[in-house]
Order: structure tokens, then sequence, then C-alpha cells
């Protein structure tokens, strides 16, 4: 019985090594804005797998706007990957109003933090667009 106990506490502690959060947001005809500060406002701790889904009407398309993106080095650590459909996009370290007008109703953003807290993550907002 130890040894089972001890191979599932192995277990759980490896796999451990990421957290991983998951939210959404429906919009219609008002902006989402600063919505990952929403979620963390004191920063993204280290080791963090946030994705947030955005998604708008049939008909209309999502405008994503961020004036300032500042992510530590290395790419392979710490990065911001926008979804949308069979298309990705990934941004790494430090970019100035960036601007991106999906292809379908839906887009997924991903943050992924390495070692180090990364205190101003992307400010970003989203509001829908008639295609």
């Amino acid at each position: 019985m130890k040894i089972i106990l001890g191979l599932t506490l192995l277990s759980v502690i490896s796999t451990g090594y990421c957290f991983q959060s998951h939210a959404s947001a429906y919009i219609r005809g008002n902006p989402v804005r600063h919505f990952l500060q929403r979620w963390h406002p004191k920063g993204l701790q280290p080791h963090t797998d946030f994705t947030y889904d955005i998604k708008t009407d049939e008909g209309m398309i999502i405008e994503l706007h961020c004036p300032y993106i500042s992510l530590h080095m290395p790419c392979e650590e710490y990065y911001f990957k926008i979804i949308d459909g069979p298309h990705e996009e990934t941004i790494c370290g430090k970019t100035k109003k960036y601007k991106y007008l999906s292809k379908t109703n839906f887009i997924s953003m991903r943050i992924i933090t390495g070692p180090k807290l990364l205190k101003g993550g992307p400010k970003c907002s989203a509001r829908p667009i008639k295609a």
C-alpha cells in the first residue's frame, strides 16, 4: 500500500511542472479590455500555461489589439501564441502596437512562461467587427 501511495505522489509531483489554466469569453458588441490582467493581475507565475479563448457571432471576426507585449527570453520558454483555426502566430520578446484580425469567429491565445515571474504580461483588448 505504501508503494502505491508513493508512486501516486511521485506521478503527481512529476506532472505538476506546469500550472495550466483556461478561461473563455463570448463577445458580441462591447470590447473586452485587458482580459489577461484580470485573470493574472500580479503577473504570470513561473511555469504557467494560460489559454484564453474568445468567440463571437457568426459573420463576425475578432480584432485583437495589444499596445505592448513584453516577454522574457528565450522564445522556447516564453511565448504568446494566437491560434485561429489552422493559422497560428507566435510572438516572443518585445512587440509594440500589435494588431491581429482573425480569420474565423473563434481564437485562442496561449501564454507560456518559463522559470521567471512575468510581471507585465501582454496588455490586450479584443472587439468583434463585421467580416
